[in-house]
């Protein structure tokens, strides 16, 4: 009994690697036979994001701050994006580029960027959680935190007489 090392490429072009099983049987005329013990290769999607967290810092009202997050497929068979969303509160002020088409499909070592924006509608902190829905068995929803603080905008009184006139 020994251990040997089988490697290939599958017909996708991803490469594959295992310890097997080998037995070497002989008779006296020295013909040998190897067994070769192989299991099933289970095929999964997997699921991986760039970033678990997006901080925008502080943005003054009105302005829009982008960030791009990126979606993984690490596993060994396609995976299917099937929503994104946002929870947040009323004044919605994180938002994304919507993907061309969901459901998507990234194959093995594919990847897809989602860029996410923030425009902060009120002063103060702001929260929200980015969802990305997928066929991964085993983590089915990514959750991305997104956070930024919106800040009001100071002008000077000198600006401020300039409005004034600029208004009458």
């Amino acid at each position: 009994l020994s251990w040997e090392e089988l490697s290939g490429v599958y017909a996708n072009g991803a490469e594959f690697s295992f310890i097997v099983d080998c037995v070497i049987f002989g008779n006296a005329s020295n013909v040998y036979y190897q067994t070769v013990k192989l299991g099933w290769i289970a095929a999964e999607s997997e699921i991986a994001v760039s970033d678990v967290a997006v901080d925008f810092g502080q943005t003054d009202l009105g302005d829009t701050q982008t960030a791009t997050v990126t979606i993984y497929n690490l596993g060994n068979a396609n995976l299917t994006l099937q929503s994104v969303l946002t929870l947040q509160g009323d004044l919605g002020q994180f938002g994304f580029m919507p993907l061309q088409v969901i459901p998507m499909t990234l194959e093995p070592n594919g990847s897809v960027d989602v860029e996410v924006v923030y425009t902060p509608a009120a002063a103060g902190m702001d929260e929200a959680i980015l969802q990305v829905y997928s066929d991964d068995p085993r983590m089915p929803c990514v959750e991305i935190l997104l956070v930024g603080e919106g800040l009001e905008t100071e002008i000077t009184l000198s600006e401020q007489m300039q409005a004034i006139l600029d208004f009458y």
